[in-house]
């Protein structure tokens, strides 16, 4: 994808759904988010507190566009990972349009599909699992679903696969130190725990398997 190669710019995008709305979302993530916004926004971005809302028109030069709801949150403390900007405005596509091209105007580019949460696993926000979870967030269809996707954002099968790595590990360098030295051979009781340890892990690793199925069906 282009953006591996741009991902100092800083990018821009409609962070909500388009259509009708009481309320919209368009979002600045990058280097000069801050600086950006601050070009669109009637107030002084750079002496905002940081995650505090403010409320400010949106400005195109003389021109005021929308009144809306400024906050700053600083990197890495941010979803991206970067500085991020939030501009909480009215909704409908026109006006969303309307800012997110003032935006771009100032220095930002328009985000690809997604580039929000490459981000954000780029810079160690997340991981694959949680970034996978943000999606099925959005699309989920029942409460069921609904709830599976924000344990996997939470971290809960992260944590599941992490302690599965861990372990296995741990076997391989004990499997490893017994092949680099023979001579020492290996005490009944250490295979026993390997063999233990090992029954564990592929214990572990076959529920898994089996929850994909049901976790496919729920999704």
């Amino acid at each position: 994808m282009a953006g591996i190669a741009n991902e100092q710019n800083t990018i821009a995008a409609i962070a909500t759904a388009s259509g009708p709305g009481g309320v919209g979302i368009v979002r600045v993530s990058g280097n000069d988010a801050i600086s950006i916004a601050n070009r669109v926004c009637e107030k002084d971005v750079l002496s905002f507190d940081n995650r505090k809302l403010v409320l400010s028109n949106v400005i195109e030069g003389s021109k005021i566009l929308d009144e809306a709801l400024f906050v700053k949150m600083c990197g890495p403390k941010s979803f991206t990972g970067e500085d991020v900007v939030e501009i909480q405005c009215h909704g409908g596509y026109i006006n969303l349009a309307k800012i997110l091209r003032g935006l771009i105007e100032s220095g930002a580019r328009l985000a690809e599909p997604g580039e929000f949460t490459r981000r954000a696993l780029v810079n160690g926000k997340l991981d694959i699992i949680q970034a996978e979870a943000i999606l099925n967030i959005a699309n989920a269809k029942s409460e069921r679903s609904l709830r599976m996707a924000q344990a996997h954002r939470g971290g809960d099968l992260s944590k599941k696969y992490k302690e599965i790595r861990l372990n296995i590990s741990k076997l391989l360098a004990e499997i490893e130190a017994r092949i680099d030295f023979p001579e020492e051979g290996i005490e009944a009781t250490v295979l026993e725990k390997l063999c233990v340890d090992t029954e564990a892990s592929i214990s572990s690793i076959s529920a898994l398997s089996d929850s994909f199925v049901l976790g496919g069906k729920i999704k």
